[in-house]
């Protein structure tokens, strides 16, 4: 019964699938070691990076900045959709009462 099933074709042709799929997990292996060794020199790094009191306090200035400007971006986006309605208003001839006295004494 054994020397059937190894004589048969298709069990050589299983078996070589078998070897390459081995060999290409070991590859893979190979990489997800090698991704494991970079991310804990990065996490070192942010660990040392941070222990620095002066380097901790540039990177929460720049968190800071990074808000401010989200939030910069937010009341430009709000601006742009405040003047796009304003616009459509004015070209409707839709003029809400006292809207030209309120922009007129802004400016």
């Amino acid at each position: 019964m054994y020397s059937f099933v190894e004589s048969d074709d298709r069990v050589a042709i299983v078996l070589k699938y078998i070897e390459d799929a081995v060999k290409e997990l070991d590859e893979m292996d190979d990489l997800v070691q090698s991704y494991k060794i970079h991310l804990n020199v990065s996490e070192l790094f942010v660990k040392w990076l941070f222990a620095d009191p002066l380097l901790q306090s540039v990177a929460e200035d720049i968190s800071y900045i990074q808000g401010q400007n989200k939030g910069l971006q937010v009341q430009t986006q709000n601006q742009k959709a405040l003047l796009k309605e304003l616009e459509n208003l004015l070209v409707r001839g839709e003029r809400p009462s006292g809207l030209a006295s309120c922009l007129t004494s802004n400016f």
